[in-house]
């Protein structure tokens, strides 16, 4: 990465890129702090923005196309994706704008869907789950039809559905045997859940 970074000693910038254990995708860690700035992140004073020369190469799975994403720290723990493309080639390179006292992760993986990450030609991928029956999501990665499903993953909920590929959860079955070690389904303040 270049761009026009202040040598000055009260500015951070840092970089940091890896692969996960089995090398389907590469990240990219990115933080720019004015240090003399006595507010936290994610406070009022976000800083001045910097143009930012973005090259990454190399990529485990060769010149074959590929997906990315871009988060941006929006709030105190909160990662919001901002931007999302595909490329080929082997590199990720463009000049991005990046706001000061903030922190950006990129998520590239080997493009196809399955990868979990929405390209131009798709309308949802959640990975591996595509497909399965907790997910609103079919193996193609088109969104399942709307209607009934099993979607939310919780055995307490019935007459779950699928909407434009967004999971409803039904309705609690509020008192009914979910474990055979005596737990009931309830409704509590984090939603229908077995309670034991």
């Amino acid at each position: 990465m270049t761009g026009p970074f202040s040598t000055d000693e009260g500015v951070d910038f840092r970089a940091i890129a890896g692969t996960n254990d089995d090398g389907t995708e590469v990240g990219l860690l990115v933080s720019y702090y004015d240090i003399t700035n006595t507010d936290c992140p994610g406070n009022a004073d976000l800083g001045p923005a910097v143009s930012v020369d973005l090259e990454i190469r190399n990529l485990p799975w060769g010149n074959g196309a590929f997906d990315w994403e871009r988060w941006v720290h929006t709030s105190n723990g909160a990662m919001t994706r901002t931007e999302s493309g595909s490329g080929s080639g082997g590199i990720l390179q463009g000049t991005k704008t990046m706001q000061g006292n903030m922190l950006e992760r990129y998520v590239l993986r080997e493009a196809g869907c399955g990868n979990g990450i929405v390209a131009a030609a798709e309308q949802c991928d959640e990975g591996s789950v595509n497909g399965s029956a907790s997910s609103c999501c079919a193996a193609d990665c088109t969104f399942k039809p709307t209607g009934p499903a099993d979607c939310d993953g919780e055995l307490c909920t019935t007459g779950d559905s699928c909407e434009m590929g967004i999971c409803t959860p039904g309705d609690c079955r509020d008192g009914e045997s979910c474990s055979a070690c005596g737990g009931n389904c309830s409704t509590t303040q984090d939603g229908c859940g077995c309670v034991f």
